[in-house]
């Protein structure tokens, strides 16, 4: 069955801001990644801890180290795991650019050898490359070993996330994606929470969830503001 045409001229200037779009989703998955350290309750946020998650990030002043450990033996600070997909090349870039003014180090992971390749030379610091499948949980074990905050937006991930966030949630590695598949959530939290907690592991999922429809809603907004008074 076709699905319907649409002819509106402002349904055209969204289309074409989709790198916009994609951006809103990058920022929103490095503020998650900064949140990891700025909340000290190692666990998966769920239901009954989010209110207490809630007030300890209040409570910690600025610039205070986090209260809970990292991975201090890792080799990198940060590896991405699906980095040639659209989002995972955003983010990409936007952490090469951050070994420029900071001790920071990362890598880039996929299924892709070749990919991985041409997205690492593009950048502007080069990082490593890991290739991992995310079918094969010890592999997976052993790149999150190397890392003290894995990041993914490989998805779907009710298909090709279930094993990465078992192997953070046994390994004791700090993890965020931008799921959007609540029945993935869920599995998750009831699966790996306890074993998070035991690990000290952070798992936060959903991290940057649907910003698409609010980035739209603005662009319509604006565009009606417009519409009414072309000096705004």
């Amino acid at each position: 069955e076709t699905l319907p045409k649409f002819e509106s001229a402002r349904t055209t200037v969204i289309c074409e801001d989709a790198m916009s779009c994609g951006r809103v989703v990058l920022f929103v998955l490095v503020g998650a990644l900064a949140a990891l350290f700025a909340i000290p309750a190692p666990s998966i946020l769920s239901v009954e801890n989010v209110d207490a998650c809630i007030q300890a990030s209040k409570a910690q002043k600025p610039g205070a180290l986090p209260s809970f450990s990292l991975r201090k033996n890792a080799e990198f600070d940060v590896i991405l795991f699906g980095a040639t997909g659209f989002t995972g090349n955003l983010t990409a870039r936007y952490l090469s650019r951050q070994q420029t003014h900071r001790s920071f180090t990362f890598a880039i992971a996929g299924r892709s050898q070749r990919k991985l390749d041409t997205l690492a030379s593009s950048l502007p610091h080069p990082p490593s490359i890991f290739v991992a499948d995310a079918g094969d949980l010890d592999a997976l074990r052993a790149l999150v070993r190397r890392t003290k905050v894995l990041i993914t937006t490989a998805g779907p991930f009710a298909d090709f996330g279930k094993l990465l966030v078992q192997a953070c949630a046994e390994e004791g590695t700090h993890y965020a994606d931008l799921s959007g598949e609540f029945f993935f959530q869920r599995d998750m939290i009831r699966d790996h929470h306890k074993t998070a907690q035991n690990s000290g592991a952070k798992i936060v999922v959903a991290a940057g969830y649907d910003s698409l429809p609010f980035d739209i809603g603005a662009n319509l907004a604006l565009s009606a503001l417009h519409d009414a008074d072309p000096a705004t």
